[in-house]
């Protein structure tokens, strides 16, 4: 049996599966976020800590076992989330400071290191997305992290550190090649933190987690009963592409969660299009994973939800055709690839929709920016389709909308969690558990047409608005 751990923006969520890939058990605890005005978001660290905990307690019940036997377990964790606490007492000293966090914007514009030896160093675009400007942000901002350092008891780094560290025997003070990446401050090709970038934040490497592989010994993972060794300690995107057996290179996998990740496996020789990221592939020196990533995709029909102050929103409104709706400009969660631009503001054309028409213009924002991150790889090998999966796959009407909005086909996976089925795949190392393609979703050409004559009004609206805001 292996149990998989995977703490996501939304919740934490434990999986026990035996050896044929079947699910024993599982247990999710959904968390809160909190948003402010001036791109703060969120999260109480001891909420997902006890969110961890209660969903590994929740899936060892369901799955009616005992934790000796468990050969191993894996972590998966989201990214750039990041969070500051003391070493000796693990008390938090900070809020965690989600990904889509912007507040450090300001001082990101300080740092004198530029977009160039970022992404050299890096495989990143320069963003307060990452952890770099959330760190020096805390350290210029936050007293208790700064009588933390003073009495050489600070640690910082990414949320799944903190994690780690409380969850493990021993306390480890570490980070996965994976996740230490989405700090901004990690060598890709050295596999360690860069002294350039550290010394452009001021930040002192000693502070700072060890950086190690995603596949290793970590320690053993407290469970009611006794304990597990955890054996993967991964990057939550960066194990979607796993989860799939032989993704061939004119194919790309597309994981439709709070964020629509978009990942094409290539060789670790091939250098990201500009506006593209270069992203760790776990337990493979051999391949990189060029990466574009859509921040508003479940967050953005959260946002509408919100906007409407309903509680559920009428999914079966994306399964109808709609000539007339509005478009949107997806800034929720800021620009991400390859824009990475903050302060657009969201917006409909024509303003004044009803719900379920401007849901249908959600659901074709997300295909316009997913069509941006194509683009910007159109020096790349033509693709073929997209393999996709992630729990917004289950919307056919979403996914009908993307495959007119990109003019590929899509090869749609009924595995919700791709993160988790790749987690699995590593941890076992049997390919025969990959994740099976069960439908292909295809436009028609009129379809195709139609989305091609409205992405090139949208992208003059999106341009318009990026040249506006300077």
């Amino acid at each position: 049996m292996y149990l998989i751990l995977d703490q996501g923006g939304h919740g934490s969520r434990a999986v026990i599966f035996d050896a044929a890939a079947r699910v024993l058990g599982q247990h999710l605890v959904e968390i809160a976020t909190r948003r402010g005005d001036d791109g703060e978001v969120e999260q109480d660290p001891e909420a997902v800590l006890r969110s961890c905990q209660r969903a590994l307690g929740g899936a060892l019940a369901a799955a009616r076992v005992r934790p000796t036997q468990i050969v191993a377990a894996g972590f998966c964790c989201q990214r750039a989330s990041i969070v500051c606490w003391d070493r000796r007492s693990g008390e938090p000293l900070t809020p965690v400071l989600s990904w889509q966090d912007t507040r450090s914007v300001e001082l990101l514009d300080r740092v004198a290191v530029d977009v160039e030896t970022v992404a050299a160093i890096t495989g990143l675009c320069r963003s307060p997305h990452y952890g770099a400007s959330k760190l020096a942000w805390c350290r210029e901002e936050v007293p208790a992290v700064q009588a933390a350092l003073r009495r050489g008891q600070l640690a910082w780094g990414p949320l799944a550190s903190f994690l780690l560290f409380h969850l493990l025997d021993g306390r480890p003070y570490k980070v996965s090649a994976s996740i230490a990446q989405r700090t901004m401050l990690y060598d890709l090709a050295e596999g360690r933190w860069s002294a350039p970038l550290l010394q452009a934040f001021a930040i002192e490497q000693a502070t700072l987690p060890e950086c190690v592989s995603d596949l290793g010994e970590f320690g053993r993972l407290h469970l009611d009963g006794g304990s597990v060794p955890l054996r993967l300690f991964a990057g939550d995107q960066n194990l979607v592409p796993l989860a799939f057996d032989s993704l061939p290179d004119d194919v790309a996998c597309l994981n439709l969660g709070t964020g629509a990740f978009f990942l094409r496996p290539l060789p670790a020789s091939q250098a990201a299009p500009r506006g593209l990221l270069r992203s760790v592939v776990p337990g493979s020196s051999a391949r990189i994973a060029i990466e574009g990533t859509v921040n508003g995709a479940g967050a953005a029909f959260d946002w509408l939800r919100e906007q409407h102050h309903c509680l559920a929103l009428p999914w079966s409104a994306l399964d109808q055709a709609d000539a007339d709706m509005p478009m949107f400009l997806n800034s929720i969660g800021d620009l991400g690839a390859p824009f990475f631009r903050t302060g657009i503001r969201p917006a409909f054309r024509p303003a004044g929709a009803g719900l379920e028409q401007q849901m249908r213009g959600v659901a074709e924002s997300i295909g316009f920016l997913l069509r941006c991150i194509v683009d910007a790889g159109s020096d790349l090998p033509p693709l073929r389709e997209l393999w996709v999966g992630g729990g917004l796959s289950r919307s056919q009407g979403l996914c009908q909308t993307l495959a007119a909005c990109l003019g590929l086909p899509l090869q749609r996976s009924s595995e919700r969690d791709l993160s988790v089925r790749g987690a699995l795949v590593t941890l076992a190392g049997d390919a025969a558990l990959a994740a099976t393609l069960d439908e292909t979703v295809a436009a028609p050409a009129a379809a195709i047409e139609r989305q091609t004559r409205r992405y090139q009004a949208w992208r003059e609206w999106l341009d318009g608005e990026l040249a506006g805001a300077g």
